[in-house]
Order: structure tokens, then sequence, then C-alpha cells
């Protein structure tokens, strides 16, 4: 996803290259899998950036990601052939 987010072709997902930081898509994907509490997010995360620019970057990259997902998880339109 973090190879797909820098490459793409495509405007809406792509990261601009001034906010790519790892540590702080890591801070994401681990934001979406278990919706911390501030207390813990800060303990977590204190060490990579500030919590309220933690915040606006989490926000930043879920943006991205939910874009680039029309791009991933599409059907194909001609999947059912020609069944009746």
């Amino acid at each position: 996803m973090w190879e797909d987010l820098q490459t793409t072709t495509l405007e809406a997902p792509r990261i601009n290259p001034s906010r790519r930081c790892i540590k702080i898509f890591h801070a994401t994907l681990h934001f979406l899998y278990r919706y911390p509490k501030e207390m813990e997010k800060e303990t977590t995360w204190n060490n990579v950036c500030h919590m309220d620019k933690l915040r606006i970057e989490d926000w930043y990259n879920i943006d991205k990601i939910r874009a680039l997902l029309a791009l991933k998880a599409g059907w194909p339109a001609d999947n059912f052939g020609d069944d009746t």
C-alpha cells in the first residue's frame, strides 16, 4: 500500500513527497486497526511527532488510502461473461 500511494499515476491517492513519513503511515494503520484512545495513542506515538500533527497526518493518509481503494478494490465489469 505504501508503494502504491507513492507510485500511482492518479492524483487523488498520491502522497505528497513533502508529507511522506513511514512512521506516521504506520501510526495511521495502527489508528485504523485499533482506534486507540488519546492517552494510548500519545504514549505509543509521541516519540514520532507531536499529537496535533499526527492527528492531521492520520486523516491525510486515511483520505489517500480511501482514494486508492477505488483503484485496488474494483470488481471487473466482464466478470460474469455471458451467463443468463
